[in-house]
């Protein structure tokens, strides 16, 4: 019995020192306790790191695999959470990229939509075709909280040059892909022209935090509205 409890006692240990804690402000930057709108629990699991995302009241935000020894790469399993916890889109990365099958639930946790894809590209959607659920234009359009100055501002607070973009003077476009949806939360968001060293990252970061739209209208009816938003990175001399 004796060499059990002993057993115990280490696992404990090692599960104590296997997890941190980070607090974040609004630009989710580290910041402390007091002042933090978020905080993100690490936790080593197998060959994988896992960053589990919440909101300072406890909901959660996001729970994101990466690679152990490259904790840049996101590789596993990802999920993003509507308010009180309900799972939002469901998915899984290789090396970064989005793979499988990753779908989409509503506020009931009903299934909205599911994609395959494969090496971050869209193979196929499966269930009801993406023609009838997306529209690109519709009698009301969809908006930002605030309007599209808003928009901007949350942009420009949001967006942080990355450093290792910086060091090698990477200027340039990034585009990103995107769904509103009928419940107005933004889902899909996809780098459809990216320049790399950390700048995809730092706009999809950026989209996925975006709070809740005025969703589109059509008909009388709320719809999904796919969008294209460009985000610039240039550099400015002092």
């Amino acid at each position: 019995m004796k060499p059990f409890l002993v057993l115990v006692f280490s696992m404990i240990i090692l599960l104590s020192f296997g997890q941190d804690t980070l607090y974040l402000n609004k630009q989710l930057k580290p910041s402390a306790r007091y002042e933090a709108e978020y905080f993100e629990i690490k936790k080593i699991q197998e060959l994988n790191l896992t960053v589990t995302k919440y909101k300072i009241s406890g909901d959660l935000v996001s729970m994101v695999e990466y690679l152990l020894k490259e904790p840049e790469i996101k590789h596993g399993r990802f999920l993003s959470y509507y308010p009180d916890n309900v799972i939002k889109t469901e998915g899984y990365y290789t090396n970064g990229k989005k793979d499988s099958i990753w779908t989409d639930y509503d506020l009931h946790g009903n299934i909205d939509s599911q994609y395959l894809f494969k090496i971050d590209t869209v193979i196929t959607l499966l269930g009801t075709p993406y023609e009838e659920k997306v529209k690109t234009l519709v009698e009301k359009m969809p908006v930002f909280p605030g309007g599209d100055i808003a928009l901007q501002k949350y942009i420009r607070d949001n967006v942080k040059y990355p450093k290792k973009a910086r060091r090698k003077g990477i200027e340039g476009k990034v585009v990103v892909t995107f769904i509103i949806s009928k419940t107005g939360y933004l889902k899909n968001a996809h780098i459809a022209k990216g320049i790399g060293y950390g700048c995809d990252e730092v706009v999809l970061e950026m989209m996925n935090n975006m709070p809740q739209w005025t969703p589109g209208m059509q008909d009388g009816k709320t719809v999904n509205v796919s969008f294209a938003l460009p985000v610039i990175f240039k550099l400015v001399n002092n």
